[in-house]
């Protein structure tokens, strides 16, 4: 807690205005929060891979995953097991709902089809690459999906 409070103090020392100081401040609660989720993620993998491994699951290979979410990438480790009948499993992945070749959180999915549902997809366009890398024809896919 003193180190994020030192930082804090830094950023407002440092800052030319309030709103500079503001989005920096931002930026450091985003990378911490996406920080600190990285490491539950992983944490609860081991738990769960422990779990699996007492019911008969082999573990084959631990990966990285990265997920977009509205504060931030967050890149975990998750395991690559086996079931007692051979079928190949990301505990991890199924327990959090997530989807194979999904990497964007359901937030992010539903915050991107709310705009793009309130304005036209060249101003999406704008607006998206400081945000998320995504391709002009998916966004319309989002707004369709997402209703």
């Amino acid at each position: 807690m003193d180190k994020i409070i030192s930082k804090i103090y830094e950023i407002l020392k440092d800052s030319a205005n309030l709103m500079e100081a503001e989005e920096n401040l931002s930026r450091l609660m985003h990378r911490f929060f996406a920080d600190a989720l990285e490491k539950v993620l992983s944490q609860l993998n081991e738990t769960i891979k422990k779990q699996k491994q007492g019911e008969g699951w082999k573990v084959e290979r631990n990966d990285q995953r990265s997920i977009q979410f509205l504060f931030g990438t967050v890149t975990f480790t998750r395991t690559w097991m086996t079931d007692p009948n051979g079928n190949p499993h990301y505990p991890l992945d199924e327990w959090l709902g997530i989807q194979k070749y999904e990497r964007r959180s359901p937030l992010v999915d539903v915050k991107i089809a709310e705009l793009a549902s309130k304005c036209d997809y060249r101003v999406c366009a704008k607006i998206f690459p400081g945000w998320l890398k995504i391709q002009y024809l998916r966004r319309s896919n989002f707004v369709h999906y997402n209703q």
